[in-house]
Parts: structure tokens; sequence; C-alpha cells
């Protein structure tokens, strides 16, 4: 009786909640979102997804790097990263003792902000380290994220925009109620703490943008196509004049300004259930404040006038830009604009100006919308031919085609295929949580009503030629910013490493907050795990090839993947090959109309190759799948052969090489593959560029013929029953004869030195060094997957980790950091792991020092087994690959030894598990073995014979790891 009782009272709240909440549904919404909004003014969107037992949530805030005071650029980011560190409750064993500190500090900050005097900066700053330091012994370093993580969360994370600042995560649907309960208290009465470490956590982030070039273009691009408003002269990053003199106060000004709940909303997709949801979220983002938001006083550019040229050197080629002023979201022409941009250049590369990279007219071009809540532009960039063509000619080409469909020279075909295609990749976002939220969370930002928005496809549907011809005249006329940029280098502003202590804290008690959030009750997990025969049918079509089927459940919308069973191990000429077929067509349909063919259909066609495989995958709407598949069996049966297209895959391939090459990553990448694998490094496994010119046409699909000898696999995805599958490969597909069997997944043997040895390379300019640490491991046994989970999660996973915490939250040595020990995908090959860390440069010595601490010498916090021990089992419950992954997933677990789903067979290891066993694994497996460690960086930061105190040192050039 008293059950019933409950479940009646429970009833009863649950209408009057809704009643008084009156949540607002919206006609023609393909995924049902429920809109309201508390009383203190914050929106709450709901979007119910029964697919997995799980949940992605974001809170987002209405300000973003344009309301950023313009004497303190970078607030917005800056304030991001603060909002992890803790409340007044939460992240301190002691606020009441912390708190005349952190007040203390904070008015440094504003004497420092004031302050030229080098002498006294340097005064300032170190008593602001020693009162760190003392605050440090109060604080409870990432326990936000050590909560979050507890209870199955993944990817925790936040990001800032001109427009909006937006925290997510997804977590177990089990869970909501603790989510619920930490979300809304994160945002209540936030503490800055730790700031003088984040402030080099936030350098760090401005290095890895000053080296990347391509970066360091589009600010320069933006700076001067808005000469005035924010977007242009306000980065996220901010000024490093101003990371310089940060201001603590003007931060809580931000927050007491914007991060009101009428500025704010929450949205969440997935398993729950909506009403009962409503109460929950009336309870906890309920007690966020109210706030009066200052208007927004736009800033208004002045209008384009004629072709304005800039010219600079900065990039390792040639490289133009073209913007046109378009228009903001929410404006009615913008549905046009997405038109125009696709007739231009789209997915299937059959745009207008496409046409000229597949006609060997140019060597690449492409074209980006970027469209924000004040103003819009459309961005064309191109790459003139390596030879006999300058930046000047290239964009009179790209300026013609533009002007062709300015007086609509284009066909009704093209057109009608574009707005088919655009209505098809709209519904691809209704799929997963994460996607469905973040359009949610778009919405929110442009002050959209969500019923006008999920009405694209109409307005996409509704556009006309002459709609294209009244918006073409507007916005894409004469009147644009070129921005021209030859072959240079531009100047780098250097952060200098600073001179105080790292603030180290080793509180691994529970705040007051945590002990009363660790009663909040949770409901039991519902896990749904997969079933290896009954979540994937399988059918053979022919000998050596079967179909992998699995029936799609959200739209219409499938994807046809043929993986034929010989790669580019077998024949390094393959993916060369894969790259000319995505430049031509068939004999007598030229590459550009045979996409455009395809493109018609409301399909795309792609070829690609890997190690083990070579892949066609065909994609888009279920209305055009035959059509579709005919034009695809007949490229499969007899591609053309087009030398001038081979030629120009060639030039491809090469500038792809210059522009890799260029940036430092990329160097560290190759550094890395040359030093873990010799010879078989991918990077000198390429075919030289001299080779690959003596590579026409006809060989290229020579080689590709090799393929049809070896077995094949088919996946689909989609509605269509698997008989009609089946029925289209028997008329219109020719079976491999097949004499080979498909190679299985290669999984090459890594060289491990025998003493810890360092291989450097040289990259003058660089900002940044970027730094591996490798070590051999174990042959893979599923006995130590648990092991290996809990490891990975206790040293190096994510934000709650041992490495994220002592080198960048306590060091500020970096801003990407982690370590992980991967097990081998194949069974019965060997383990190994890697360690990175992204550094300033003249951070080099100290981060690497701190990395090999921490491998030799790892800290043992036994506290955090409880909640290593929940995490993995929370994320067990709760994670499920989603329908179009379901079935290569299964073949990856197969290879791997599972024989049922590994979150299901994990369960009682999970249980298990206590802190000894995992730490004895690392001391057996980790703690003692020699390591390979590769840095690429610039000399002129740190001085690199101080390496050798660590392991040998070798120097190495790169012309040693890129193919001659």
């Amino acid at each position: 009786m008293k059950r019933l009782l409950s479940a009646f009272i429970f009833s009863l709240l649950i209408l009057v909640g809704l009643k008084a909440q009156n949540p607002q549904t919206f006609q023609g919404d393909p995924i049902k979102v429920k809109q309201f909004k508390l009383s203190n003014g914050l929106t709450v969107m709901l979007s119910e997804n029964h697919d997995a037992p799980q949940i992605f949530g974001a809170v987002i805030v209405k300000a973003g790097s344009k309301n950023d005071p313009a004497d303190a650029t970078g607030i917005a980011h800056y304030l991001e990263h603060m909002l992890f560190k803790g409340t007044q409750e939460l992240g301190t064993t002691d606020w009441k003792s912390e708190k005349p500190l952190l007040d203390r500090i904070s008015l440094l900050y504003e004497d420092l902000s004031r302050t030229k005097d080098k002498n006294e900066r340097i005064l300032i700053q170190k008593e602001i380290n020693d009162l760190s330091k003392r605050a440090g012994d109060y604080s409870i370093p990432n326990e936000l994220d050590r909560i979050l993580t507890s209870m199955g969360s993944t990817n925790l994370n936040a990001f800032t925009t001109d427009e909006m600042t937006v925290y997510h995560n997804a977590f177990p649907a089990n869970q909501v109620s603790k989510w619920l309960d930490v979300y809304s208290h994160r945002f209540q009465t936030p503490v800055f703490r730790l700031f003088q470490s984040e402030l080099e956590t936030v350098y760090e982030e401005k290095n890895r943008a000053l080296d990347n070039t391509f970066y360091q273009v589009f600010e320069t691009f933006n700076k001067n196509l808005y000469k005035k408003h924010p977007y242009g002269q306000q980065t996220t990053l901010g000024t490093v004049e101003h990371l310089k003199n940060p201001s603590l106060k003007k931060m809580y000004d931000f927050y007491n300004t914007y991060y009101v709940a009428n500025n704010m909303a929450l949205v969440l997709s997935g398993d729950f259930n909506s009403e009962q949801m409503i109460l929950l979220i009336k309870e906890k983002f309920g007690k966020l404040r109210a706030g009066e938001i200052p208007e927004y006083v736009p800033v208004r550019e002045d209008t384009l006038v004629n072709r304005h040229l800039v010219k600079v050197k900065m990039t390792p080629v040639s490289v133009g830009i073209l913007g046109y002023r378009t228009v903001s979201y929410g404006h009615p022409d913008l549905p046009v604009c997405e038109v125009i941009n696709n007739l231009l250049s789209n997915e299937a590369a059959c745009g207008m100006i496409d046409k000229l990279k597949l006609e060997g007219k140019i060597l690449e071009c492409g074209l980006m919308p970027v469209t924000m809540n004040e103003y819009g532009s459309t961005v064309i960039y191109f790459i003139p031919k390596i030879l006999g063509q300058g930046l000047e000619k290239s964009e009179r080409l790209v300026r013609a085609k533009i002007e062709k469909l300015r007086i609509g020279e284009y066909d009704d075909a093209l057109l009608a295929a574009v707005k088919l295609n655009l209505i098809g990749k709209a519904q691809e976002k209704w799929e997963e949580n994460e996607s469905r939220v973040m359009e949610m969370v778009q919405s929110f930002s442009e002050g959209i009503d969500w019923g006008k928005y999920v009405k694209y496809e109409e307005a996409i549907g509704k556009v006309t030629r002459e709609d294209i011809k009244r918006v073409a005249e507007l916005y894409y006329n004469h009147s644009f910013l070129a921005m021209h940029s030859k072959m240079g280098f531009p100047k780098k502003e250097k952060l200098q490493k600073p001179g105080y202590d790292p603030i180290l804290s080793k509180n691994e008690e529970k705040s007051p907050y945590r002990q009363a959030w660790e009663k909040i009750p949770s409901n039991a997990a519902q896990p749904r795990f997969v079933d290896f025969t009954r979540d994937v049918k399988v059918e053979n079509l022919a000998k050596g090839c079967d179909l992998k089927y699995v029936k799609n459940p959200v739209n219409d919308i499938f994807t046809l993947k043929l993986k034929f069973g010989k790669g580019g191990m077998k024949d390094p000429v393959l993916p060369y090959a894969a790259d000319y077929f995505n430049l031509v067509g068939i004999p007598g349909i030229e590459g550009s109309k045979f996409k455009e063919a395809l493109y018609k259909t409301g399909c795309t066609l792609n070829f690609y190759a890997d190690d083990e495989a070579f892949y066609c995958e065909l994609t888009g709407l279920e209305t055009g799948i035959e059509e579709a598949f005919k034009l695809m069996t007949s490229f499969l049966k007899n591609p053309d052969t087009d030398n001038k297209m081979a030629g120009k895959m060639r030039n491809d391939v090469k500038t792809q090489r210059k522009l890799e090459r260029a940036e430092p990553d990329g160097i560290a990448d190759a550094l890395q593959e040359y030093v873990c694998f010799g010879k078989n490094s991918s990077y000198l496994r390429e075919i030289s560029d001299k080779k690959l010119g003596g590579y026409s046409a006809k060989e290229l699909i020579k080689h590709y013929r090799g393929i049809y000898e070896y077995e094949m696999d088919v996946y689909f995805v989609g509605k269509k029953p698997i008989e009609d599958i089946r029925a289209m490969f028997s008329q219109y597909f020719d079976f491999p004869a097949v004499i080979y069997p498909k190679t299985k997944t290669i999984v090459l043997d890594r060289v491990f030195p025998d003493e810890t040895t360092i291989y450097f390379i040289e990259k003058k300019g660089a900002v940044q060094s970027h730094i591996y640490f490798n070590e051999k491991g174990k042959v893979a046994n599923l006995k130590d997957e648990a092991l290996i989970r809990a490891f990975n999660l206790y040293f190096g996973g994510d934000m709650s980790s041992i490495v994220f915490q002592q080198i960048r939250e306590f060091r500020s040595l970096a801003y990407s950091t982690w370590a992980k020990y991967y097990s081998s995908p194949l069974a019965g090959k060997t383990n190994h792991f890697t360690g990175f860390i992204g550094c300033q440069g003249d951070k080099t010595l100290e981060a690497t020092e701190s990395m090999i601490k921490l491998i030799r010498t790892m800290p043992l916090y036994h506290e955090r087994m409880e909640d290593i021990r929940s995490a993995l089992l929370e994320k067990a419950n709760s994670s499920r690959p989603s329908f179009r992954e379901i079935a290569e997933t299964i073949e990856a677990w197969v290879e791997k030894g599972f024989t049922r789903d590994p979150n299901e067979m994990l369960q009682t290891e999970f249980k298990d598990m206590d802190f000894g066993m995992m730490v004895a694994f690392y001391q057996k497996e980790i703690a003692k073995k020699p390591l390979a460690i590769t840095i690429v960086g610039d000399p002129a930061n740190f001085d690199i014979y101080a390496l050798m105190k660590y392991g040998t040192l070798e120097l190495v050039k790169e012309k040693q790891i890129f193919a001659k």
C-alpha cells in the first residue's frame, strides 16, 4: 500500500510539474524536442533517444570571445578553463582558510596588469607563486573531473567560440541525477583556484596555435575581413600581451555578467523519460541565479567595396583565399547561400569550382562557409599549379566560375542534386546524441526557435533559380577580400618559461560537496550488450564474399562499403590508385561528370586503401541507391584511363607531402614511426615522388585489378531489406575470382632499443616541442584487458589521470599530454606503451624529466581505486557502438580474441580488481623498461645535449624519416 501511495504521489508530481513547465513541442521535428524555461529563465531542451543506455548533456552560455573586454581578450576562453576548478564546496578541503589566500592573489594580479617594470613584475609573480603554493594545500586537484569520471563519463570537455561557451560530456543514463547535480553546482559558486598554473596551460594552447600555419593564415585573413568587429580583432585565445597580464577581477566580472540562468541553456539527448527529467532539472537547475544581461551593441563593418587585396608570406606553398561577406544565422537568405556554396563546391567534388581541380586547371581548391550570429562569409581557397601558374591567374579561374553561377550557367539537374544531398546531410545529424545536442546548442546560440531551425530541409527544398540569382548578386559579387600568401615563414611570438615553482597539491580527501554528492542515489544500470549473432546479419553472396547487414533504425541514409582483401602492405601502389580513382570517371564520362551523375542520385562514392585492404564506399539517400549502385559497378568494371588525371594525382600527393612536412606535428609523427617501425614506417614505405612519376593511369589500373584475386567483405547499413541488397549484387556486380584469402589485420612489430634512447630532429622556428615516450609491452592476453583499462584510466587516459594532473595541472608543462598502454588489436601480437607531451620549447627538458619520473615511479593513490572500479563498470554498462559501426566493431573484437561483447565479459574482473593488482601490472610491464623517446623542436630553446642524462642521444635528419 505504501509503495502504491508513493507511486501515486510521484505521478501527481509529474503532472503538476508538466503543467507548471508546459514544455513546447514542434510540428515536424525529427527528434521530438521538448523545450521549456525554468522560473529563473534557464532554457531546457530535451530529446529522447533510446538506442543505447547513455545520455549526452551540455550546458551552454550565450557569451564567447566577442564579449571579451577589448583590453582583456581571451577572458571567455580562460574562464572556460577555470570552470573545471571547483566551487566553494567542490575542489577544496577548507574554503574558509583558502579564501583569504585567493583574494590576495586576485589583488596581486591587478597590480601585475598595471606594472610595466620587469623586476617589479618578477617580484609580484613570485609572491603570487608563494601564495598559490599555500592555497594549493587546500585544493583537491581535478575533483570535478574525477567525480564525472567515476560515474562513467566520456568526452568530458568544453569549448569557446566567438558566440558561446559550452560544457559537455556523455554519461550513463542511470547516473542522470548525479550528473544534473554536479553540472548545476559547478556554475553556482565557482572558485578560480590554481589560476597561475592554468595560465601557463592557456599559454601552451596559444603556442599550439602559433605552430599551426593555417591557424595563423586564417587569423590574418579574419583581421582583414573584419577590421572593426571582434570576429577579426579578438581571437578566442587572446593576444600574447593580454595573456601575460590576466585579470581575475575581469574574469569574475565576465562570469557574474553572463553566467546567469536567463543567458544559459541545458540540453540533453539520450535514454531518459522526459516527464521524470523535467522534475529533476527543476530541482537541480532551478538554483541557478538569474541576472540582467547587458545589451550587446553590434559592431558594424564597413561594406566591402571592390576587390581588396592583401599580400603575405606565411605558407609552405602559394595559397590564395577569397572572402565574400554573406549572411548571419537566422537570415532568410542563409539556405540560399548554402545551396550556392554547394553549387560551387560540395562533398562529391562536382561543384563548379571543384571542376577546376578535376580538370587539372588548378592544383587544389575548396570552400568553407563561416556563419555566425552577426555576419557570415563564404571563404574559398585555392593552390595554383606548381609550374606555370601564379596566384593571380588561378584566382581569375575561380572568379570566372563564380561569375558563371551569378549569370545562371549551371544546369537544373545539378541544382536539384545539391538540394537533395543537403537534405540527406541534414538527416544524418539526428543519428547520434552528441550531434543532436550540438544542433540544439546552435539554435539556442543563434536565438532561433527550434521549430524554425528544423525547417531547414523545407527551406532548402524551396530554393529556386531566381533566389540564387538574387542572392548571388547581393553577396557573391565583385566586392570581396583576396589574400595571396606566397612561400614564407612568419615570425612567431614566443612566451617565456615562468621562473616560479610548480603548485603541487597531494590532497586525496573528499570535499564537502563530494561527500554529499556520493549519497545521491543512482538507478540500476540497464546495459544493452552487443549480440554477435543477432545484431548483424551475415550472408554469403559468392565464393569469398560475405555480406554484413545492419538495419538503420533512424533515417534513409545508407552506407555500402566494399572491402577488398588486399591493401598497401602487399601492393604499395594501391593507395595511389585509390587517389586516382577519386579523380576519374568511366570511358565517355569524365571524372567531374561521373561525380555529378552520382551526386544527382543523392549519393557519393569514395575510394581509399590502408595496409590491409582497398575500399570502395558508397553512401547517400536510399531513394537513389540502385542507380548509384549501377554507376559504382560500371566504374569498378572499367575505370577510365586518363594520364592527365594520373599526373594530377601525383601533383596532389607532392603538395600534400610538402604541407605535411612543414608542420612540426607532421614531422613528429614521422619520427615516431621511424623509431618504432624502422623501414616499415608508413612514411618510408611511401612511393617516392620520382618513382611515383613512372606510374601511368594504365599502370595504376593494372595494380587495382589485382585486388580481384582476394576475398572481400561487403558492409551494408540501411533500411532496404537484405534480400534487395543481395539481388542488386547478383544483377550488377562482378564478383572476384578468388584465389587468395583476404589479408588479416596487420600489426607491425615495433622495434625498441636495449637502453633508453632519445631521438631528436631539429625544427627551426618551432614554438613547441613534440615529445613521444615509447616502451615495448608483453604479448597480448585477454586476461590483462581489465587491468590495462584500469591502468590507462588511472595513469594517463583523461583529465582525472595522474599524467594530466602532474604534467598539466601542477607543473603547467603542456596543454596536450597523455599516456596509454595499448593492447594489440590482434591476438598473439605485442602490446606497447606510448606517452606524449606537446610543450613550449623552453620547457622541453623539464617536461621530459617529469614524464620519465612518472613512468619510472608512478604516484600511488590507493583512494582512487573505488572511482576507477566504478568508472569501468559504468562505462561497460552504458557503452555500445552506433549502428553504423557495429559490424566492424564486432570484427575487431573477434580478432582481439573476444567471443562476446568485452563490456559484458569483463564485468567480474572489474568488480574483483584491487589497487595492488593494477600496481603489480604497472611495475612488471611499464616501470623498468627502456624508453624510446622522440623529440621534434627548436634547439635554440633548450640544450639538446642535456638530454643525454636521460639516455643515449641520437640526432636524426628529416631526410631519414621520409621516403626519398
